[in-house]
């Protein structure tokens, strides 16, 4: 039996090999090699009265487990955002401020100045003005003992309020009329909504005044004369807002606006 099929597997090699294209051969060949290999192995255990030993049969070392690695493993260890101290100066301004027209590098270029030594490194665009950004920790004390000095420079100009971020909340009122109208004897009357109105309102709302209000960067700077706007209002820490408020006769949508966390 196993010299036939020995014979076989000659006469395919020799005969049937040279039919195919040469690009078949070699795969064809190596496959007669295999299976003539197979046969030899089975032959030997015949001739041996042993039993042929199939791959599922045999035993394999049982690998070890390999501990995953995880994304939480690989990811650089740092402080959550909550641990992290935002260091900078918050420089509210109303709208009209000459700083706010001004480029960024000019406005720290003018506050170094000022402050007759290079303190803040980096002044950034926030919604309610721009904030200060100090070259160390040690700049950063100094820029706070001196808020006074900072902000008396900068109302000679408009309104101004620096403080220390952390210690107020934030919202965006939406959709705010530009006006209202008011019955005055026989004749009706436009108003027009103004920082002081909208604070007003607030405080009959809430009964909690209102730290700053300030028309937003967006409404200031827009093209064309919408009939609504956007106002940022500063609150202290700790108050909340609804998320719609009925002012003016209309519903405001109140949205509080994330603090970005900045260190040096």
């Amino acid at each position: 039996m196993f010299q036939a099929i020995a014979c076989a597997l000659d006469e395919a090699i020799d005969e049937n090999i040279i039919l195919l294209p040469h690009y078949f051969q070699k795969p064809f060949k190596d496959f007669i090699v295999d299976l003539s290999s197979v046969a030899q192995r089975h032959f030997e255990c015949h001739v041996r009265a042993s039993v042929v030993m199939n791959p599922s049969m045999k035993q394999h070392t049982k690998p070890q487990e390999k501990t995953a690695i995880t994304y939480v493993q690989m990811r650089p260890k740092t402080l959550p955002a909550s641990e992290l101290e935002d260091n900078r100066l918050l420089v509210r301004i109303s709208h009209g401020n000459p700083a706010l027209s001004s480029s960024p590098y000019a406005v720290m270029l003018e506050l170094n100045a000022f402050l007759e030594e290079k303190l803040a490194k980096e002044i950034q665009i926030i919604k309610t003005g721009f904030a200060i950004c100090p070259v160390s920790l040690e700049a950063q004390e100094k820029l706070v003992s001196r808020i006074g000095e900072i902000e008396a420079s900068l109302s000679t100009r408009g309104q101004c309020k620096v403080e220390k971020p952390g210690q107020h909340v934030a919202y965006r009122l939406s959709c705010v009329p530009r006006n209202y109208t008011i019955l005055s004897g026989n004749s009706v009357e436009t108003k027009e909504i103004t920082a002081t109105v909208v604070s007003e309102a607030l405080t009959d709302l809430t009964n909690i005044p209102p730290i700053n209000v300030l028309e937003s960067r967006g409404s200031a700077n827009t093209k064309y004369i919408s009939p609504v706007k956007s106002w940022i209002v500063i609150y202290p820490k700790g108050s909340t807002l609804s998320r719609v408020l009925p002012l003016f006769g209309a519903r405001v949508t109140a949205k509080i606006l994330p603090q970005r966390v900045r260190t040096p």
